[in-house]
């Protein structure tokens, strides 16, 4: 018997031995499957099937809290004779108990809050949400269908998703971030559509145009024809309609500068989601026909399919789409130690300082845009590194352009232990139309990897920080990509060579032009963080630096000393001018300097990264604006045996 089986059965024995309603109700249950942390429990009466729809979220909350059960989802089977209607019926009828997410979304609340009213709106999302998870019956019965339409399992694609998908995704009903649900049931799928136009973009983009207009018909004035192959609209398999946000930490302000600014913007994808895709021939085709148009549909979702396909969202799952360090792909090892990484749900006073655990790849994007930003603007002027910039990784304004890179994220290994960093091992794969760009995607990574950390706490190495708790990050790329240290050597040569090849990956894009002053600022505004003459970095060492992975390390003691923080964080800490300003609980300035370290809500000029070469350990801090205040600069000459390698390279290349 597995542990999920033994843990429901022990709830039901607990719930029926307190003569609850909700006992009477789960004594017909029968466990059925836990995969992918749903589980799936079924019902032989259709009046404890109805009734327990309304008591998901309470089930829910019990087995995770009381019982330990790492558990996302609960899929509660209705009995056999309301499992399966006819796909060739007219009608499709609903089961009853089940909700339509898209009714919800109206209904929930009939006057629409403006948007700078977070809370109602999220109590929309949330009701979506929530409607779905009543779903499993009629997606049961849809693919049933799309499976009988298709008439042959060699006609059916089904397609798992890593992480999350957003097809639809801009603002539509209601003025929310949805995904796109169907007319009739009102539930997320991809249109028919959808599924035929990535079909045809890939096959024309591989030289088949004559064959797109045969197999897939055609419309050009007069002439015209039936298509071959028809494709049918594609369910999920299980409910995973989710809440999602999307946060752009920096902004263009104009053609002039970035500005830190973050947007929360809340929204609904779906979440680990497996899609059953069916496709038939018409009366004008054959098998042969099928067989070819589902092959381009199937190579177009190697690519991706949906909105945001260029930040992680609708790539397919890891195994389906194995990558190699070929044509203009690249694959990059990584750990990753961090105080968290998560999506709409972060720690807060509300949740008593619990947030839920969420990978992003849309973090790796981030931070790569952020680094590309701080060495462009040192190299070009503003408009010229936006211009670059939307080539690179796309844009919305003044109209939407795809961008060149596609960042994919393969987890192979997560841990979340308390009191210890949450810990994450993959691979990140880099795709670009162009080698020159993947060629800067790769450089700008091992940058980041070694000058800052990514998602939350990147401007910190990884600490303890009384009463906080773990604050910043630590990650790192395989051996291959990290830069030696040489303590007694006044000169890092490798660090010069890595920031002349990576000047040279710019230039091979666009030659120099005069580049901005590019200045972060005194607080507010706060602008993007520039790498020109006015940046420092320096190499640190630190020979005691004891790695994250340590397991004797005991984060609530030892987090705060200088073997686990660094002498770079030491000395940030040590002087009340280098730190950031710390508030009582009134709000009132107790300490600190805004102009080093920054304030609450604004990113500190300084950023911490330990790293881990063989036997010599160190650690990089990075000064912005140093010519802005002073103690920028002093807090750079505090650093004990400090090698400074930015302003040496601009010197020596100049």
């Amino acid at each position: 018997m597995n542990i999920p089986d033994e843990i429901w059965q022990k709830f039901v024995a607990a719930k029926v031995s307190s003569n609850s309603e909700l006992g009477e109700i789960l004594n017909s249950s029968k466990f059925e499957e836990y995969s992918n942390e749903i589980l799936q429990i079924s019902f032989l009466d259709k009046i404890s099937w109805e009734k327990v729809q309304e008591k998901h979220n309470s089930i829910l909350k019990q087995l995770k809290k009381d019982y330990k059960l790492t558990c996302k989802k609960i899929e509660f089977i209705p009995p056999p004779e309301l499992s399966h209607l006819s796909a060739t019926s007219k009608l499709v009828n609903i089961p009853a108990g089940i909700k339509n997410p898209l009714q919800t979304i109206y209904w929930t609340n009939r006057f629409l809050p403006s948007t700078k009213e977070e809370k109602p709106r999220m109590k929309i999302l949330e009701a979506a949400e929530e409607a779905e998870q009543t779903c499993q019956p009629i997606y049961r019965i849809l693919n049933q269908r799309t499976r009988e339409l298709a008439g042959d399992e060699k006609n059916i694609l089904t397609v798992e998703f890593d992480w999350r998908v957003r097809v639809g995704g801009n603002r539509g009903f209601r003025e929310l971030l949805l995904p796109v649900f169907h007319p009739v049931f009102g539930i997320p799928y991809i249109p028919a559509s959808s599924l035929k136009g990535a079909a045809r973009a890939w096959a024309k983009n591989n030289g088949a145009c004559q064959q797109v207009k045969d197999l897939l018909g055609m419309l050009d004035g007069q002439e015209a024809s039936a298509a071959k192959v028809e494709f049918l609209d594609a369910f999920p398999t299980h409910p995973c309609l989710s809440i999602d946000i999307a946060t752009p930490q920096w902004s263009w302000e104009g053609e002039r500068v970035v500005k830190y600014q973050p947007e929360p913007h809340p929204l609904l994808s779906l979440e680990k989601a497996q899609f059953v895709i069916g496709l038939c021939a018409t009366a004008r085709g054959n098998q042969n026909d099928v067989n070819i148009v589902k092959s381009w549909l199937d190579k177009a979702l190697d690519l991706g399919i949906g909105s945001r396909v260029s930040s992680g969202y609708g790539i397919r799952k890891f195994e389906q789409n194995q990558q190699q360090n070929s044509g203009n792909v690249r694959s990059y090892d990584f750990k990753l130690w961090t105080q968290g990484m998560y999506g709409v749900n972060p720690p807060t006073r509300d949740n008593y300082y619990v947030g839920t655990v969420e990978f992003r790849p849309t973090a790796v994007r981030g931070i790569l845009r952020y680094w590309f930003r701080s060495v462009a603007l040192g190299l070009y002027s503003p408009a010229k590194c936006k211009e670059i910039e939307a080539d690179l990784f796309g844009t919305i304004e003044p109209q939407a352009k795809a961008g060149s890179i596609l960042i994919q994220v393969k987890l192979v290994n997560e841990e979340h232990l308390e009191n210890r960093p949450h810990y994450y091992e993959g691979t990140i794969i880099i795709k670009a139309v162009s080698s020159l760009h993947l060629d800067l995607a790769g450089k700008l990574l091992i940058l980041a990897s070694h000058l800052g950390g990514i998602g939350r706490g990147f401007r910190r190495p990884l600490h303890w920080n009384n009463p906080l708790g773990l604050r910043g990050c630590y990650w790192e790329l395989a051996d291959e990509f990290r830069l030696p240290f040489h303590p007694r050597e006044t000169q890092q040569p490798e660090w010069l060579e890595f920031f002349e090849q990576l000047k040279k990956s710019f230039a091979k894009i666009s030659s120099f032009n005069t580049p901005g002053r590019g200045s972060p600022g005194t607080v507010k505004p706060r602008y993007q963080d520039v790498l020109n003459t006015n940046a420092r970095i320096y190499l640190v060492p630190c020979a005691n630096l004891r790695h994250p992975s340590d397991r004797k390390i005991n984060w609530l003691k030892d987090g705060v000393k200088t073997e686990v923080r660094g002498e770079a964080l030491g000395v940030l800490y040590a002087n009340n001018n280098y730190k950031g300003e710390t508030e009582d609980r009134n709000g009132n300035i107790t300490g600190g300097n805004r102009m080093v370290g920054g304030k609450r809500e604004v990113p500190s000029y300084v950023l911490i990264k330990s790293n881990y070469y063989k036997s010599q350990n160190y650690q990089v801090a990075t000064i912005f604006g140093v010519d802005e205040v002073n103690d920028r600069q002093l807090f750079g000459n505090s650093l004990p045996n400090a090698i400074e390698v930015w302003n040496s390279f601009l010197q020596t290349s100049s």
